[in-house]
């Protein structure tokens, strides 16, 4: 995920007044006290009755252009056929009401009902952060992203993320895994990537934290950047690589105009799954149908996030190839070797010095001994089937 470039330390922000001004002139005739203590909530004939209609804004830490933007509008979408249009959500771009960096303050402090972005944007205020949104090279035992999806939601790992954000980092929200977007690819490079020395040749655009740790580890020199500057760094020669989601986002960012050369497989965030943030205060005023209603989009927008990515992207990956002369070629063997074992060793370092670090990571590990015997077993089949299905079209 290549978003995720924010420093967990650099929180603040300030709410702006057009939100205040739209339900002031509004003429609901509600006292001005009772809309600045609540979030909004009007009263509307249903069914004959009276029933709540409950206003949520989402601030996103994404442009309108991206796959997650187009995702959060379809579950926006669902929620107000299923709930009869008593749950409005509103969604916000990036730096619409605040910066990236700003949404888990604000949805912490109710300045905002939602939010969404990635658990590892808040690495700065624990490293644990990284864990449940992109733990690198699959926790160093084997997680694939749906093996962590089932790890999350089967396997205890939501309660360890609502416990890190309710007691690590004492925020006023709830969390809800809702888009698995990955495999991020390893990236777009000026030059061909053979071996792994040869990446090592390369100034590569990677995130601060965790995963520069893993890439120094493995003699690769990092340059920390933030997505706004990444572009312009490649344009003038200052970076030779980077990291950057896959091949749709890649796409719109305009890579394929500065570099030919991009690896489908990255291992530093094999698995990249977005998250919704929603203040407790508004969470708890909803009515158990409407919480019962988010619980089963969010679950809907899981699945439906699956094949829309495996669609969009391989539309992208084949405009990239035919229309941009953009060589994808494969990761070189010997760089997982060497992730997976820079990313074993730093993540023990981290499990040394944190409690919880460790106790989430020794969650991943045991939940990773029960299913990849399975799991990795199983999708062998589909390996099979992608090397012997195809043919060439002239010989049908």
């Amino acid at each position: 995920m290549a978003i995720g470039f924010w420093s967990g330390e650099e929180m603040g922000g300030s709410m702006g007044k057009k939100f205040f001004r739209k339900w002031i002139w509004a003429g609901l005739g509600l006292p001005l006290s009772f809309i600045l203590l609540h979030p909004p909530i009007l009263q509307a004939q249903v069914g004959g009755g009276q029933a709540s209609i409950h206003k949520m804004r989402i601030q996103t830490a994404v442009p309108s252009w991206s796959l997650s933007f187009e995702l959060l509008k379809r579950f926006k979408d669902r929620l107000a056929k299923i709930s009869g249009g008593r749950l409005m959500i509103e969604i916000l771009p990036e730096g619409a009401s605040m910066l990236s960096h700003e949404i888990l303050e604000g949805v912490d402090e109710g300045r905002i009902e939602g939010g969404y972005g990635w658990t590892h944007f808040w690495s700065g205020r624990h490293p644990a952060a990284l864990l449940f949104s992109a733990p690198i090279g699959g926790a160093g035992r084997g997680l694939d992203q749906m093996a962590h999806l089932a790890w999350l939601y089967e396997g205890g790992g939501r309660d360890l993320l609502n416990h890190f954000y309710a007691e690590i980092l004492r925020a006023n929200v709830l969390a809800f895994p809702i888009h698995p977007l990955g495999p991020d690819a390893l990236g777009w490079f000026k030059r061909p990537i053979v071996t792994l020395s040869d990446i090592k040749k390369l100034k590569y655009a990677s995130p601060p934290g965790i995963m520069s740790e893993v890439l120094r580890e493995m003699g690769i020199l990092p340059v920390t950047l933030a997505p706004n500057e990444i572009l312009s760094a490649a344009q003038r020669g200052v970076i030779d690589g980077a990291k950057w989601m896959g091949p749709a986002d890649g796409l719109q960012m305009g890579f394929p105009k500065i570099w030919k050369y991009y690896y489908l497989q990255g291992l530093h965030q094999s698995t990249d799954i977005g998250e919704l943030l929603i203040h407790k205060g508004f969470w708890n005023r909803l009515s158990p149908d409407l919480q019962e209603m988010i619980h089963c989009a969010v679950r809907s927008s899981i699945s439906e996030t699956l094949v829309f990515c495996i669609e969009r992207q391989s539309q992208a990956l084949r405009i990239l190839k035919e229309r941009h002369q953009v060589e994808v070629r494969d990761t070189p063997e010997e760089f997982y070797e060497e992730y997976i074992r820079s990313s074993r060793k730093i993540l023990e370092h981290h499990a040394t010095r944190d409690p919880f670090f460790r106790k989430v990571l020794a969650s991943q590990e045991a939940f990773a001994d029960l299913v990849a015997p399975y799991w990795t077993k199983a999708l062998q089949l589909y390996r099979i089937l992608g090397e012997k299905g195809p043919r060439d079209r002239g010989g049908r």
